[in-house]
């Protein structure tokens, strides 16, 4: 029994734990993204002992404080987007008529390096 209390109470402690020391230490991370893999990562180690001791009743509930962590990290992870889905329909318009009128505003390039008509002097 006490091996399932562990299994359920250590991930979230540590990952608590150590996502203060890492940020102390100054890494510039998101904290609750950073909190979800420290748990993840502590349930995992747990899994991993209590398999090899072959308590698998505290395995399966360090697992499902892998699966929470795993949640957690996801939920808060960096989501790539483009930059036309960031800006919506209106400021995408917005912006095309802008280069458009930069574009039409901007001289033609002058001709270099041509042989004058009437030669040099």
């Amino acid at each position: 029994m006490s091996a399932v209390i562990w299994a359920l109470a250590w991930p979230p402690f540590f990952g608590q734990a150590w996502t203060q020391v890492m940020l102390w230490l100054g890494t510039r991370q998101d904290r609750v993204r950073l909190t979800g893999m420290n748990w993840m990562i502590a349930s995992l180690g747990v899994v991993l002992v209590d398999c090899a001791d072959g308590y698998w009743l505290a395995a399966a509930c360090a697992g499902l404080n892998v699966a929470i962590g795993f949640a957690i990290w996801w939920w808060r992870r960096k989501k790539r987007r483009s930059v036309t889905a960031l800006l919506g329909a209106k400021a995408k318009a917005l912006r095309d008529a802008l280069v458009r009128r930069a574009r039409e505003a901007t001289p033609k390039p002058r001709r270099v390096l041509r042989p004058v008509p009437g030669g040099a002097r």
